[in-house]
């Protein structure tokens, strides 16, 4: 098992010892740049980041037998401050967000794993100010999320083409201003974290012509809360019955049990974390959970109980400096 750490001083990889389940750092790589998104590729042979001072986007090859990275190259990534990036459904292209312009990026891969040129960008209505995208799980459709409107933008795809246009522009309730994303794995669900107002809301998703509705919103942390908060990174577990959202601010991991069927959402506890948290990873069958803590220097590892979907934190915590990008491969 091999963890790769975006932090202040460079990308660290470390690998797990298969008897003792500690970790081994065995490389870091410089980049005075930072990132703030890691993606894999699904070979498990490429890994992907989103620099967080430049508009570029790094490919990197990974050796089989240590996790070591070699760096292949790096392009334009379509926009400014990239933010969140994800595979089209044909899976080759990756889709970038960009936090700073109306653009989402389209970045071909090629066969070997490597970025080409990014092809022109894709202009989002708004102008929006793109925090995260998603593809839908069949494909055809890519959900954007955009605070500064505080919409929701449905993207539809042509296959052949692989350009995009503009398919629905959903306003969200007021002060929501959507974060992050996830599609549930079996029902026709989209979750959505509010930065805005501390909320995550679920939507319908009609994925025969691509629509959202919405369905419920529930706070993320305890209504008397003093200070600021953004409910920020979101992740849902295997069997699609808990969901898990990072609240940056409150430093906590709210747990939400999923409805079975109906995916209604219903709070089930606050994990403590770390302070400032700025990213969730899962290991392949999501049976362990790792949050990167910024403000505290440190990744957070818990193992999920599958029984009720609580996590048990595992001591002790990774030390990275200032880390806000994690990806886990096994």
């Amino acid at each position: 098992m091999f963890l790769y750490i975006g932090a202040k001083d460079g990308l660290h990889v470390h690998q797990a010892d298969a008897t003792s389940a500690a970790w081994r750092h065995v490389q870091i790589l410089s980049n005075e740049d930072g990132f703030t998104r890691f993606i894999l590729h699904t070979n498990k042979k490429m890994l992907y980041g989103l620099h967080a001072a430049r508009p570029l986007i790094s490919a990197f090859a990974i050796e089989a037998q240590t996790g070591k990275l070699r760096l292949v190259n790096l392009t334009h990534s379509g926009g400014l401050h990239p933010a969140s990036v994800t595979f089209s459904g044909h899976g080759r292209c990756l889709l970038v967000a960009h936090a700073a312009s109306s653009h989402l990026g389209i970045v071909p891969v090629a066969a070997d794993g490597a970025l080409r040129h990014a092809r022109p960008a894709i202009a989002l209505p708004g102008p929006a100010r793109a925090q995260d995208v998603i593809m839908d799980p069949g494909g055809r459709f890519a959900v954007v999320t955009d605070p500064n409107k505080n919409n929701l933008i449905v993207l539809r795809f042509d296959p052949v083409t692989g350009q995009a246009s503009s398919h629905q522009i959903l306003r969200a309730r007021p002060a929501d201003a959507p974060h992050r994303a996830v599609f549930h794995p079996t029902m026709k669900l989209l979750y959505v974290s509010n930065a805005g107002n501390s909320n995550v809301s679920a939507y319908h998703w009609n994925a025969a012509i691509g629509r959202l509705s919405f369905a419920q919103s529930i706070r993320t942390i305890p209504s008397d809360w003093p200070a600021k908060n953004i409910a920020a990174d979101i992740a849902i577990g295997a069997d699609g019955r808990y969901l898990y959202l990072a609240n940056r601010g409150h430093d906590s991991l709210a747990i939400f049990a999923i409805q079975p069927g109906r995916g209604k959402l219903f709070m089930r506890a606050r994990e403590a974390l770390g302070r400032t948290p700025h990213g969730l990873a899962w290991n392949s069958d999501r049976t362990r959970l790792l949050v990167a803590n910024r403000d505290s220097n440190s990744i957070a590892r818990y193992a999920v109980i599958l029984a009720n979907g609580m996590l048990t934190r595992q001591e002790p915590d990774l030390p990275a400096d200032q880390p806000t990008a994690i990806a886990l491969l096994d």
